[in-house]
């Protein structure tokens, strides 16, 4: 059976979406990989809800990370915490994809392994589309190794430098980022409106 992605993106990084999408034919092709994004929203439709919907009926969440999806109050907020939520009830796997750079490992995206190789941004790769394989192949590989009951391995930062880490040595980490980011987002929920993505 297909696994079923969803895509996170901020709206100023629809060029890497479109990019990411014309790489993933083939997984989509092959019957191996089906996509969603809020493309598929149909209008009229209540934003949060349908985001819900998705998230809660896939099985990996990925991340197009630069500096405009960790400055949006949606993404960051709304879809990235909701994410880490159904990841520590084991529902899904998240693959943060780093296409611009950022502060990323100072945020709870850091506990997760990277796309591509080494977290490396897309945008400073010479060929971009080698940088696309990377990420492809990589997706392939966790659709590959079938449906864990834990989470995927993580990246924490020492020193700087990222590297791999057992899911038991990130677990209390991850923790205590995803409570702390829940936590900031309930109290962001309770002092506004859903925020229109940007």
């Amino acid at each position: 059976m297909a696994y079923s992605a969803f895509i996170s993106y901020s709206h100023v990084d629809e060029k890497h979406l479109e990019r990411l999408h014309k790489h993933m034919a083939l997984l989509q092709r092959d019957g191996s990989l089906q996509t969603w994004t809020d493309h598929q929203i149909i209008p009229g439709r209540g934003l949060d809800e349908e985001v819900s919907q998705a998230l809660r009926s896939s099985d990996i969440f990925i991340a197009l990370v630069s500096p405009d999806y960790i400055a949006s109050n949606y993404c960051y907020e709304k879809e990235f915490t909701e994410a880490l939520r159904l990841e520590q009830e084991g529902q899904l796997q998240i693959v943060p994809v780093i296409i611009e750079p950022c502060d990323w490992l100072s945020s709870p995206l850091s506990q997760f392994m990277a796309l591509p190789k080494d977290g490396r941004p897309i945008s400073e790769w010479t060929n971009a589309n080698v940088a696309y394989l990377d990420v492809v192949s990589g997706i392939r590989r966790l659709i590959s190794s079938g449906r864990p009951e834990t989470g995927a391995l993580g990246v924490i930062s020492s020193g700087g430098t990222p590297f791999v880490a057992s899911r038991s040595s990130t677990s209390s980490i991850q923790s205590s980022g995803a409570n702390s980011l829940i936590r900031r987002s309930a109290a962001f929920a309770t002092t506004s409106k859903a925020p229109a993505k940007n």
